[in-house]
């Protein structure tokens, strides 16, 4: 039995390229990520998935993708909890530029053929150690 997880990503505005191992958007308005994990036996079509994941947006808005999603998962967000038992003048701070950089997550393109990589962090992030 294995996972694969497969990402979307939805651009509006600016430019989106991509740039092993990754893909780079610069100057755009909105970024969507749709992810998709799948367990399965043998290999998994990740074309197929991306096309998947691409029908979803087809004319779809934001709140009414969120909707579809709450509504299948609620139930199971409700009985789970997070504490990582930060102190509360940490949870204040301001969250960095480069916060939400990910070294090593599937990245899908929606504007061109998809192309299973890794998403880097974005131009003047660094990695972390």
């Amino acid at each position: 039995m294995a996972y694969t997880g497969v990402t979307l990503v939805a651009v509006t505005g600016g430019t989106t390229k991509l740039v092993p191992p990754g893909v780079l958007v610069e100057g755009a308005t909105e970024v969507l990520l749709l992810t998709r994990v799948r367990r399965h036996t043998g290999e998994l079509d990740v074309v197929a998935e991306g096309r998947a994941l691409r029908d979803l947006l087809d004319g779809t808005e934001y709140d009414a993708l969120l909707a579809r999603h709450l509504e299948a998962h609620r139930t199971a967000y409700r009985r789970v909890t997070l504490d990582l038992a930060a102190d509360p003048a940490e949870r204040a701070l301001p969250a960095p530029r480069c916060w939400s950089a990910r070294t090593a997550w599937p990245c899908w393109n929606a504007s061109s053929r998809p192309a299973a990589t890794t998403c880097s962090p974005p131009a003047g992030c660094s990695r972390p150690a």
